[in-house]
């Protein structure tokens, strides 16, 4: 979650502007770092679909999919190691 002295006291996002200068040169995105985020508090909290997307406003389709990196089904063929987690 990030912070500005513009955001501090309301529900409103930083904005891109704000968030450039703060990354210029790191080796990761924005993105990246929202999708660690989530990835952790996945871990921490058992791997609740509903705690992600209440919590990260993430559809409840994109919070499964968080879930089932932490409790894969045997069954399923699909790898979702190495994919982008996030679609909305």
């Amino acid at each position: 979650m990030f912070i500005s002295s513009q955001t501090a006291h309301t529900r409103a996002p930083v904005t891109t502007g704000w968030m450039q200068p703060l990354l210029r040169g790191l080796p990761v995105t924005a993105q990246q770092l929202r999708e660690d985020r989530i990835l952790e508090e996945a871990a921490v909290t058992g791997a609740d679909p509903q705690h992600l997307y209440a919590v990260f406003n993430i559809t409840p389709e994109t919070g499964l999919r968080y879930t089932h990196f932490f409790h894969p089904d045997p069954t399923d063929s699909d790898d979702v190691f190495g994919c982008n987690m996030e679609t909305s």
